[in-house]
């Protein structure tokens, strides 16, 4: 059974115009640009199938990414290059801790080398205030980020690569994740943080449980993220799916443990 999350998988708020619910998106790539290549690991599960899990690699003319480098590139720019180490921050969207998706999680973190930075974040641990569109009032300007909505911002951009980890909640993204989205949308307009310049480039990953016959029904989730990450000319690295009701289901499956260990070796 589905829990209640936020019941719809709209992005409106940042113009990318995406349909939730229960109506079925495929799969999104960038309209500039098309993966080169797609690794796809299978897992299957007694009485529920199987379902593929595929990890893009995008154009290299979007993003070069090495392991302790990340160099970004625009037709327009005249030269832009940013240099940093690795740095991975895992959003957790759960409605309770210790779940199924945060466990698909930590094993595919396990994958990562010694020297890549991790920082966990439990979104209910760091609750937002509702969202405000402030757009068509006065300037547009958002204030200062301040408390909870302040770390959350220092944490997004000082990530090289996002991992989103959330169960799919009626077919989309938890409350708690598409609320720190909506956040974006300020974050864009608070003056002087340069947020979709300084978003360009990173990685979005997704991980998440669910409970779906047809993994077909994750789409939309994973549909609001990929056009998320299109939006601001980030990364689509890729997702790690997997059949998980009861503590634990998750893990259990055939190929899950090989997929989630595969999920971030595959970047460039």
């Amino acid at each position: 059974m589905l829990l209640l999350g936020l019941g719809v998988g709209v992005l409106g708020v940042l113009g990318v115009g995406l349909l939730g619910g229960a109506v079925g998106v495929g799969s999104a790539v960038g309209v500039d640009e098309q993966p080169t290549a797609a690794h796809r690991t299978t897992a299957t599960y007694p009485s529920h199938g199987s379902f593929m899990v595929p990890i893009v690699q995008p154009s290299p003319k979007v993003l070069d990414v090495k392991r302790s480098q990340v160099v970004g590139s625009c037709n327009n720019c005249t030269s832009m290059e940013l240099t940093m180490t690795e740095s991975f921050l895992f959003l957790l969207g759960s409605a309770r801790p210790g779940g199924n998706t945060e466990a698909l999680a930590r094993l595919a973190a396990d994958g990562l080398a010694a020297e890549v930075k991790q920082k966990w974040v439990r979104l209910a641990e760091l609750p937002l205030a509702p969202f405000h569109d402030l757009r068509h009032e006065g300037a547009g300007a958002y204030p200062e980020p301040t408390g909870n909505e302040r770390e959350l911002l220092d944490a997004t951009l000082a990530a090289t690569d996002l991992v989103i980890a959330s169960p799919l909640y009626w077919y989309t993204v938890s409350t708690s994740v598409k609320l720190y989205l909506d956040y974006w949308t300020a974050w864009l307009r608070v003056p002087g943080v340069d947020f979709r310049e300084r978003m360009r480039g990173k990685t979005l990953w997704a991980v998440t449980a669910h409970t779906a016959d047809d993994p077909s029904q994750v789409d939309p989730l994973l549909g609001t993220l990929r056009l998320t990450a299109e939006y601001l000319g980030m990364r689509w690295g890729g997702e790690l799916l997997a059949y998980g009701n009861r503590p634990d289901e998750a893990l259990a499956g055939d190929g899950v443990r090989t997929a989630a260990q595969q999920l971030f070796a595959e970047r460039a």
